[in-house]
């Protein structure tokens, strides 16, 4: 496959979102000083991170700006992780303010309302300890570098400028060493916010910095701990209610995602166990929130359905990806298109879903379906119970990237909704969609095989006195599609030896449809488990195509020379076992005849 020419779906989906919204100009940049005040208003950048690092990254993800406001969630995990929350509750609220954000308000208990508002931060960076440096801010600093994977720099100007301009801060700073929200000189906590403020980041490290807190304090790119597991319920909880300023209540109804804004122009939102997505946009609202950025975090909540009222079934998805070579059909091939097929093995690689397939999920699928040389990407839904519009728009976009580059995707188990929503080849029984995959990495499209009854290899590996006895005892018989060879239920009488054509092992299911087991081909054997290991068929066999077969009857056979019976019945068992491996590596299977 060619891999110049694909483009991960959700890259694909993040571009399309990002067009859509470059044209929009609404809103101001910040000017409350005057480094934010002359801030280049267009650039415009989206990043998404999954918890097992996968990054996506469209427009202006690299470009520079500082964190602003973005930093009290950190502010408040460091604070929870060095005094404790029993010690930071006392000093800080967890109710919406319903306030400005700068607004100088405390709560009944003489509390600043929540971290995510100045007054609460302000309050959080008193509590941050120094640790071997003695310095709190250079600490927080370091900090926050770990959230996002590498080392974070102060922008000297804009502390500056924060410092100089900071008085309603400084207000607030002093009230709350007023009323007992801060321990010893104002001042230090203010240096500590400002500095924290004051770091510069790009839109990429907030994107790592909220997959970190999805990825339950561990960052996806580096693997190291930022805080404490138990301390992210906390931050992600106030960061629901209280992350979006005056416009928390109307994020959480149409978003409904962990989130915070900053005045310099990023948004981060948070998909507990997913996903953490980054916007960053100058150009703000009345209540300070990126205009961009709130559009698209809307769009995304719409088309990817982040909302935390729909994952709820989240933790019931399954995925397992193997090669095709090792969870192959059940069809009896031999053993040159075997050696065939485990030569082509990295080529196709087979999704096997269960429970719920929603966005995350269909992520990590199209990640998979596309590493270099993948060919045929086989969904096996038949497990999965629910695969969302989110999902299918993920999945569809991977069909389209397959089919330009040669490839296809296979979907198997599906609704015919749900084929034609994603624009797959739909099989309804997922071993009819292996061995389809098969051919195709075999060429296959499909050349018939035709033996004669010496060619058989159940024959043609007898001594030759023996296959001259064999072949005076057989009969030929010449089948058409849908007859039936074989009945689930009677004595095994005869075993067949496929010389042309292909029959179908099925079991009959509840509502009348059938159960396909396996399909076999010329050089197969079938009705041998049967006689081997009990007397009685255990499934139906038919025609699938016209075809032709040597027929052995059981009472033939007991008048054959005991030499030919013991090569024969060692041949049965061989085969019927080998039916057994097959098929026991899915407990669901039956064991066919």
């Amino acid at each position: 496959m060619d891999q110049v020419t694909t483009t991960l779906p959700v890259e694909t989906y993040l571009r399309r979102v990002h067009r859509t919204f470059s044209g929009l100009k609404d809103g101001a940049v910040a000017d409350y000083i005057p480094p934010l005040a002359a801030a280049d208003p267009e650039p415009f950048g989206i990043c998404v991170v999954t918890v097992d690092g996968q990054v996506y990254a469209v427009g202006d993800s690299d470009a520079p700006f500082t964190i602003q406001s973005i930093s009290k969630p950190f502010t408040y995990a460091l604070a929870l992780a060095d005094r404790g929350l029993p010690e930071v509750r006392r000093r800080i609220g967890v109710e919406p303010s319903g306030d400005a954000f700068n607004s100088i308000s405390l709560d009944s208990a003489g509390r600043p309302r929540n971290p995510m508002i100045n007054a609460g931060a302000i309050a959080a960076a008193g509590l941050v300890d120094g640790g071997e440096s003695g310095d709190p801010a250079e600490r927080l600093v370091e900090s926050l570098g770990v959230w996002a994977g590498r080392r974070l720099e102060v922008d000297e100007e804009v502390f500056a400028a924060e410092q100089e301009t900071g008085h309603r801060n400084r207000a607030i700073g002093h009230m709350l060493r007023a009323v007992g929200s801060l321990d010893g000189d104002p001042e230090r906590a203010l240096d500590v916010y400002f500095r924290a403020c004051s770091v510069e980041v790009t839109c990429r490290d907030l994107a790592v910095m909220a997959a970190t807190l999805a990825g339950r304090g561990l960052n996806p790119l580096t693997g190291a701990r930022a805080v404490p597991d138990a301390l992210v319920t906390q931050v992600l909880s106030v960061m629901t209610t209280c992350g979006m300023y005056d416009a928390a209540g109307e994020w959480l109804v149409n978003v409904g995602i962990p989130a915070k804004s900053g005045v310099g122009g990023g948004v981060i939102g948070v998909m507990p166990g997913q996903l953490g997505v980054a916007v960053f946009s100058p150009r703000l609202d009345a209540v300070g929130n990126s205009v961009r950025g709130v559009a698209v975090f809307n769009q995304l909540a719409r088309d990817l359905r982040l909302h935390f009222v729909n994952t709820g079934r989240t933790q019931r998805a399954a995925i397992r990806v193997r090669l095709l070579s090792e969870t192959p059909s059940a069809r009896q091939r031999p053993a040159e298109q075997r050696g065939d097929l485990a030569a082509a093995s990295e080529r196709c690689i087979v999704v096997e879903a269960g429970g719920d397939l929603l966005f995350a999920g269909a992520e990590a699928v199209s990640r998979e379906a596309l590493a270099p040389g993948r060919r045929l990407v086989l969904l096996d839904l038949h497990r999965a119970q629910t695969i969302d519009a989110a999902a299918a728009q993920v999945l569809a976009e991977l069909a389209r990237q397959l089919s330009r580059s040669g490839g296809e995707l296979v979907v198997a188990g599906a609704h015919d909704v749900t084929a034609a929503a994603i624009g797959a080849r739909l099989f309804h029984d997922p071993d009819a969609a292996r061995e389809w995959c098969e051919d195709k990495l075999l060429g296959k499209e499909h050349a018939p095989v035709v033996l004669g009854p010496g060619d058989h290899p159940l024959v043609g590996g007898l001594p030759q006195p023996l296959r001259e006895e064999l072949e005076g005892i057989t009969r030929v018989h010449d089948f058409v599609p849908d007859e039936q060879l074989v009945e689930a239920g009677t004595p095994a009488q005869r075993v067949h030896l496929l010389l042309a054509g292909d029959v179908v092992v099925s079991v009959p299911t509840a509502g009348g449809a059938r159960r396909r087991l396996a399909s076999i081909g010329p050089g197969a054997t079938f009705g041998e488990s049967a006689l081997a290991l009990g007397g009685v068929h255990t499934a139906d066999v038919h025609g699938a195509t016209a075809g032709r077969c040597l027929v052995l009857d059981v009472a033939a056979l007991e008048g054959a020379s005991a030499e030919l019976q013991v090569h024969l019945l060692r041949s049965f068992l061989g085969s019927a076992f080998g039916v057994l491996s097959r098929v026991t590596r899915d407990s669901s299977t039956a064991v066919p005849e």
